[in-house]
């Protein structure tokens, strides 16, 4: 199989950028605390314009001690794996908040009408979910930095 990138390079790549990161003399908490920031801005949905939020925030928090790579990498949650099940849960939590029904969108001509109701549920529920995921992510992130660096 042909692929239009080398697969071992691109795990080269990642594994030699992520070594990089825990190198920077950088705490934990700095890496940590990025990371969260980025899950914090990739749960909230602003579709498809995640990095270009995280890159900006990187950028505003330019003279913190923040590590700025991780705040773009933890902006890749909303990778499109995930990204069905953060806003559906976002859609849930939203939904419970404002006391709707669920409301299940079909393809059809009214789409365009329904689709900004639908975004002030998920925008709601997100103001709810992404802090909780972003503390979760800190503190898994956090104690894996320092299992790492204990064994590096």
């Amino acid at each position: 199989m042909k692929f239009i990138f080398n697969p071992k390079q691109l795990y080269n790549y990642f594994k030699s950028t992520i070594i990089q990161l825990f190198k920077e003399h950088r705490s934990p908490h700095s890496i940590a605390l990025g990371i969260a920031i980025g899950s914090l801005i990739a749960v909230i949905p602003i579709y498809g314009f995640q990095t270009l939020v995280a890159i900006g925030v990187s950028a505003m928090l330019a003279k913190t001690r923040i590590n700025k790579g991780s705040i773009l990498l933890g902006s890749q949650l909303s990778i499109p794996i995930f990204a069905p099940f953060i806003f559906a849960l976002d859609y849930a939590v939203g939904n419970f908040i404002l006391n709707k029904t669920w409301e299940w969108v079909l393809y059809n001509r009214t789409i365009y009408s329904e689709i900004g109701k639908i975004y002030i549920i998920m925008l709601v529920g997100s103001l709810i979910v992404a802090p909780i995921i972003s503390v979760i992510i800190y503190i898994i992130t956090k104690h894996l930095i320092y299992t790492l660096k204990k064994a590096m």
